[in-house]
C-alpha cells in the first residue's frame, strides 16, 4: 500500500484523554488543557507532554522546566475545560475566581474533576516542528 492510499484516519482511533496541565514561573502561573500526555517509563517514572508553540503555558515551562497535570475523570465540567483551554492567559488571568492549588514544586494546579494530578520536572525538549514535547520525571 502506497502512502497515496494510506488511510490516515487511523489515527483516530488512538484514545486520549483531556488534561488540565499548569506551570509557574517567577511567580506567573498559569493553567492550559492538552489531551497529550503519556508514560513512557517506569524506571525511572517518567511522562511526555506535547503543545502546541506559542502558548504561554509553553513558554512559562519552557523558562521554569516544571509542570502539574491534573488527570480529567468524567465529573469535569465542560465549562471548566472551556475557561481553562480556550484563552490565553498571557492576556487574561485564567486562575481568578478558581479554586487553585500549588504542587510539590510549586506549579499551578487545577484538579477539579480530575482523578488524579501529577508534579513533573523536566529532562528533555524535543522540538517536532508546530509543538514540543517535554519529557518528565515524576516528583510527586
Amino acid at each position: 500500500m502506497g502512502l497515496d492510499s494510506m488511510d490516515e484516519t487511523a489515527v483516530f482511533k488512538i484514545s486520549y484523554g483531556l488534561f488540565f496541565l499548569g506551570t509557574e514561573w517567577e511567580g506567573k502561573k498559569n493553567i492550559c488543557v492538552v489531551n497529550t500526555v503519556a508514560q513512557v517509563t517506569q524506571e525511572p517514572l517518567r511522562v511526555l507532554v506535547t503543545m502546541m508553540k506559542g502558548g504561554y503555558t509553553h513558554e512559562l515551562i519552557l523558562q521554569s522546566g516544571k509542570f502539574s497535570v491534573g488527570i480529567m475523570d468524567e465529573s469535569v465540567q465542560l465549562a471548566d475545560v472551556a475557561h481553562f483551554g480556550q484563552q490565553c492567559g498571557r492576556n487574561t488571568d485564567k486562575l481568578s475566581g478558581f479554586e487553585i492549588k500549588t504542587d510539590k514544586l510549586g506549579n499551578a494546579l487545577y484538579d477539579k474533576g480530575c482523578c488524579a494530578s501529577l508534579c513533573c520536572m523536566v529532562t528533555q525538549t524535543v522540538d517536532i516542528g508546530t509543538h514540543t514535547l517535554f519529557i518528565a520525571d515524576l516528583v510527586d
